[in-house]
């Protein structure tokens, strides 16, 4: 028997940190790109971006959105998609 120990897949517990760290900054990083460019692409569309706002309105029109009402926003997702 060897006296070294064969390697770990196991993550330490700073490498553990620095990849959440990382997930969240991607995830975020991602989330506000793809934002920006929904805001954008509705701004240089104005048409589109009053006919969202007219079918968002109409759905929408409690306090909390329920996954319901998400089935009911095509426009939406064709707009996000």
């Amino acid at each position: 028997m060897s006296s070294t120990s064969a390697p770990s897949n196991r993550l330490t517990r700073k490498e553990a940190v620095a990849n959440t760290i990382l997930l969240h900054l991607v995830g975020y990083l991602t989330t506000t790109h793809t934002l920006s460019l929904i805001f954008y692409e509705l701004a240089c569309h104005p048409n589109v971006q009053k006919e969202l706002y007219k079918k968002i309105s109409r759905i929408f029109t409690a306090d909390k959105i329920t996954p319901e009402q998400l089935s009911h926003a095509r426009y939406l997702s064709y707009c996000v998609n």
